[in-house]
Order: structure tokens, then sequence, then C-alpha cells
């Protein structure tokens, strides 16, 4: 840098940012009949500044939160499709191929105990999932094994076709 001449950040190409919001069934903590509303806010690979969050209240936009930078919601769309299956039973031989939305997130394995203490939950579409196994494929693309299918009161969609590019969304 020329000694008269100030330091200015690089410029940073935008990434867009992805938005889901979602309505999961009441999961005992809590007030029963307060809605359980959540926002999983992410982006693409590379630099992103967060999102910040609004709601419409009397025709103005007022501000709700902001996502951090940090941290971004894992998300992906399904590759292939995941037919009808059983709820209330774990089948190891189910299983799922996805593509993350961000090449840097990493899903991880959980035991059956894990399982029954509700890790690995996803809303695939309009159901919640909890897989056993995550095996990373290469170019963002994941297999899931193992997989408990209508949870939390998604049975009937348990029971439906998710075609290829159904929003999967990590619940943490």
């Amino acid at each position: 840098v020329d000694p008269g001449q100030g330091w200015s950040a690089p410029d940073r190409l935008p990434q867009p940012s992805s938005l889901r919001l979602f309505e999961l069934p009441w999961d005992g903590n809590g007030s029963s009949t307060t809605r359980q509303i959540f926002a999983a806010v992410g982006a693409p690979t590379g630099l992103w500044s967060g999102a910040g969050l609004f709601s419409v209240v009397d025709d103005a936009l007022t501000a709700i939160g902001q996502s951090s930078s940090s941290v971004r919601a894992i998300s992906g769309a399904l590759l292939t499709a995941l037919g009808p299956g059983q709820p209330f039973r774990f089948d190891s031989r189910a299983s799922l191929e996805l593509q993350l939305e961000d090449a840097d997130s990493q899903l991880q394995p959980a035991s059956m105990a894990a399982l029954a203490q509700g890790a690995n939950r996803a809303l695939l579409g309009n159901e919640l999932v909890q897989f056993h196994n995550a095996e990373p494929l290469g170019g963002r693309r994941w297999r899931l094994r193992g997989l408990l299918r209508g949870r939390g009161g998604t049975e009937i969609e348990a029971q439906r076709l998710h075609p290829p590019g159904t929003r999967l969304t990590l619940i943490d």
C-alpha cells in the first residue's frame, strides 16, 4: 500500500441467501398452544455476511433478527426420489441422496441411542426424518442411510413420494 493511500477491503462477490420457514409440531417443551415457527437461513459456499430477517406488521417491515455470517443452515435437495416409507420403524436399508447447498457443510452419523434422543432430525419436504449414517459422495453430494420416517406427527407425509428437488433442512 502506498503510504499516502488508505487501505480498502477487497470486494466480495455477493452470495444469495436461502430462506426456509417452517412450523414444527409441539415437542413437549413450552406451551402446546404456542406455534413453533423457525427460519433456516443459509447460503452457498463462499463469503457471506448473513441476512437480516423482517416481518410485516401493520403494513410495515419490522426487524425480527439477524442470521449469523458464521453459522449457516445445513440444507439441500434430493437428487433422487424417495418413495413412501413406514413411519415408526427404523429402516436400516432405506437411504436417500441429496446435494447440500454449502460444500463446507458436514453431516455426522448418530448412534441408535442418539437417534432415540432426537439426533439427526431433518425436515424433508413436510416430513420429519432422522438418519443413522451420513456418507459423503463428493461434490456436495451425500447419502443418508438408516432412516426413521414420519417423526413428530408427520406420519402421513412418510407415506408420500418425495420427488427429486425436495428440500431437506437439518433441524439443530
